[in-house]
């Protein structure tokens, strides 16, 4: 025989969980809390930095409990333009405050095809990558100084070269470590967009572009000397060309990108979009038209060189086959078949 309880308890019991705590928390609706674009208030910061205890900084962050919109974050994908790098969105105490005395940040990097993570160091905090989709190639340069103190008596003469790299490809839920201070970067091989997540033992971590402060030392003559002191290969006037050009961007698109294919099809670009490669195959007919019978047999050679290459740069464009010398190879052609076109009118 099945015992239930009497009415007057099951509405007191009822009662009692609505006005819990674990009921409050599951009607919360869900925060807005802080992103990646936008900037903390000074204010909450300053509070938080001064919190003397656990119970100060609670009564800070949960002013209006369940709210917890102070803890929360939300990582934007700003990439909106195609053919861009891609996007790093960071967590820190500048848009983040509650991360003020919790020595944790995080990133999370939006990397479209190939995009590349610039080189760069993280001067207070090491950093722990894991790719969650897509493929990334991670570098890391080591710290090895061999020769650094210069030319000592007794000693052999210092070798100049490249500091040795390690390499790894990380594919979906594999992570490489970038200790402190290091220079790293990632590269999207591929075709497909590639997603990370990157955590970090600071939550200032900070980031410094290798290129943009090597080319912002002054004056030019530290560059010129840090590099050999070769005007032939850097002067003044190409490192003024490199400071006015060196992207600001986190992240950028490497020209020269290849994507890995199988072992019967040789390497391709990927640097292309449908819209480019439509409009090369639709201009690709221009010279189909009538080849009267007033022309010469030199005119209709030249008429044939000239369509036949514009062609080939066509087709090698749209097989994703040496984009930058195929759209090259494809404007030169186009422009010598519409002046030959003007030459016969």
């Amino acid at each position: 025989m099945v015992n239930f309880l009497p009415l007057a308890h099951v509405v007191t019991l009822i009662a009692a969980a609505a006005a819990s705590p674990l009921a409050r928390y599951q009607s919360d609706p869900s925060p807005s809390g802080f992103n990646s674009n936008t900037n903390a208030s000074p204010a909450l910061k300053a509070a938080l930095t001064g919190a003397a205890s656990y119970s100060d900084r609670q009564a800070i962050l949960f002013t209006e409990p369940p709210n917890a919109t102070n803890i929360t974050f939300t990582f934007i994908n700003n990439t909106v333009t195609d053919g861009t790098g891609g996007t790093i969105a960071l967590s820190t105490v500048n848009n983040f405050p509650a991360l003020i005395g919790t020595e944790v940040a995080m990133a999370v990097g939006f990397v479209n095809p190939c995009g590349l993570n610039v080189s760069h160091s993280h001067p207070r905090a090491n950093e722990f990558l894991t790719v969650i989709q897509g493929e990334l190639v991670a570098g890391l340069v080591l710290e090895l100084n061999d020769g650094g103190g210069g030319h000592v008596v007794g000693q052999s003469a210092p070798v100049n070269g490249p500091i040795p790299q390690v390499n790894v490809t990380l594919s979906n839920y594999t992570g490489m470590l970038f200790p402190q201070g290091e220079t790293h970067f990632q590269f999207n091989p591929t075709c497909e967009p590639a997603l990370f997540v990157a955590a970090f033992d600071s939550s200032d971590p900070g980031r410094t572009q290798i290129a943009r402060n090597f080319f912002s030392n002054m004056p030019d003559e530290v560059i010129i000397s840090a590099v050999g002191n070769d005007l032939e290969m850097l002067d003044a006037k190409q490192i003024a060309r490199f400071r006015d050009n060196i992207p600001t961007s986190f992240a950028v698109v490497m020209e020269e990108c290849a994507v890995r294919q199988p072992s019967d099809v040789p390497r391709r670009q990927c640097l292309y979009t449908s819209s480019s490669v439509t409009a090369i195959g639709n201009t690709s007919s221009f010279l189909d038209h009538d080849k009267g019978d007033d022309m010469d047999e030199t005119a209709l050679n030249e008429l044939d060189g000239i369509s036949s290459h514009l062609e080939a740069a066509s087709n090698a464009v749209k097989e994703k086959r040496y984009f930058k010398k195929a759209r090259k190879n494809y404007s030169y052609y186009l422009i010598a078949a519409k002046r030959f076109a003007k030459e016969q009118e």
